[in-house]
């Protein structure tokens, strides 16, 4: 085997040996002996070492083209996906501009129409309000003791002055006819000393004395006999009986609640106003006042009180309308809705809320002129029933939409069918918001 022939580790190991062989080896100054010669590269051995580098170095260059290879096919490709998205929406956004003026129907639209018109209505507004009795008052203990008579019932109808508890007044009764015998004696004595002053028998001052005690017993037979008449509980109204907080052999306090009663022959509605509307109402202004739970039953109430100053809270002021004769089927409690009448609206252009619509945060209503379809912006100011006053956008004479309006565009074609009539006018009695 010939040196081009071997590999190169075999080479190596040859070119070291003959190395050794030629250099002497050194001696070591202690001991004698001799030192390894280090070996030294040669060019054999670094052929063998050296040779492989180069490859591996070569390698790194290959694949960062390979890669930035890839990258570059990779951003090509996005951009293509890119590209043909952008045309996508770009025809179908001009497909959509292109097909919007086809919205419009070829064909005209039925619609029903009906001449816009001017009228004077009330200008009125319905409050919510709340039925209350007229009076309602607690009747409490003015004297402490056992109860020893009940004499009505939840539910019963009692006159003023009527009996309605009896406390036990026994001790009270012992204590006036004390009184009485006092006062009777106080009043001999004065009689008879005053016979007996002008004479000059008595002094002035020993008359003086007996005068006072005879006015004392007098007054004493007095507080005894409201004692007394502290022990029976009358009732301060006519009225109906709510509640009795007590029963027989109950020891009742001074100042305890024993009886409720309830005056059910007036009544009287409370409600809040706002200040708009405040300036409107007087003493004595009648008001129509309709009961929500009694279906057709509309009773008429008199403003009794407007206060003066506003609810801190609400900023409204408070109302009270007195209903005298009560209904009998009027209740306390019951929910109300009082009408009252700020006045008229002159020449108002009155048209019905369902032929209005919204569409972008927009009032609009459509007109009819040349077979075409107008759209109008319309602001609207209060409610009656069905109902709407219009403030802008329409005028007396116009032909409105009543139908159909729904299936309309601006300078849409129309096709009027029959015509239909004028809505009545309201009656009033419907609420107008603000």
């Amino acid at each position: 085997m010939n040196d081009s022939t071997m590999p190169p580790k075999a080479l190596a190991s040859r070119a070291r040996a003959n190395l050794n062989l030629r250099k002497p080896a050194a001696c070591d100054s202690g001991t004698g002996e001799p030192k390894p010669i280090p070996a030294v590269p040669t060019p054999a051995m670094a052929t063998s070492t050296v040779t492989p580098q180069p490859r591996k170095e070569e390698g790194k260059p290959i694949k960062s083209r390979r890669k930035k290879g890839r990258v570059v096919s990779g951003l090509f490709l996005w951009g293509l996906v890119l590209a043909a998205l952008g045309g996508v929406v770009f025809l179908a956004t001009r497909e959509k501009t292109d097909d919007t003026p086809a919205a419009t129907p070829a064909r005209p639209v039925a619609v029903r129409l009906a001449p816009v018109t001017a009228r004077s209505v009330a200008d009125r507004i319905a409050i919510p309000a709340r039925v209350e009795p007229w009076r309602e008052a607690t009747v409490a203990a003015r004297q402490a003791g056992t109860v020893v008579e009940k004499r009505v019932e939840p539910g019963d109808t009692v006159a003023q002055g009527a009996l309605l508890l009896q406390l036990d007044d026994q001790a009270w009764r012992a204590a006036a006819k004390q009184a009485v015998i006092e006062a009777i004696h106080a009043r001999r004595e004065l009689t008879r000393w005053r016979a007996l002053h002008p004479t000059g028998a008595v002094a002035d001052n020993a008359f003086e004395q007996v005068h006072r005690q005879a006015m004392l017993a007098s007054n004493a037979l007095e507080q005894a006999e409201i004692q007394v008449e502290r022990c029976r509980v009358l009732a301060p109204f006519d009225g109906r009986i709510e509640a009795c907080h007590v029963e027989v052999g109950e020891f009742a306090h001074v100042g305890q609640p024993l009886v409720r009663l309830v005056d059910t022959q007036s009544l009287k509605a409370r409600a809040d106003v706002a200040e708009r509307d405040i300036a409107t109402l007087r003493p004595g202004m009648p008001v129509p006042i309709e009961l929500t739970a009694l279906p057709g039953v509309t009773v008429t109430g008199t403003v009794s009180f407007v206060a003066q100053t506003a609810h801190p809270a609400s900023r409204t002021y408070a109302l009270e309308m007195r209903i005298e004769p009560a209904p009998t089927e009027a209740r306390p409690g019951m929910i109300a809705r009082a009408h009252i009448e700020r006045g008229v609206i002159e020449n108002a252009v009155i048209v019905p809320l369902s032929a209005l619509l919204s569409r972008q945060g927009e009032t609009i209503a459509f007109t009819v002129a040349n077979g075409l379809a107008e759209q109008r912006v319309v602001r609207i100011g209060r409610h009656l029933g069905a109902e709407v006053v219009v403030e802008s956008g329409l005028r007396p004479g116009d032909l409105l939409v009543l139908e159909g309006q729904r299936m309309l565009r601006d300078g849409t074609p129309v096709e009027p069918v029959e015509p239909v009539a004028a809505p009545a006018p309201d009656s009033g009695l419907q609420r107008l918001s603000p």
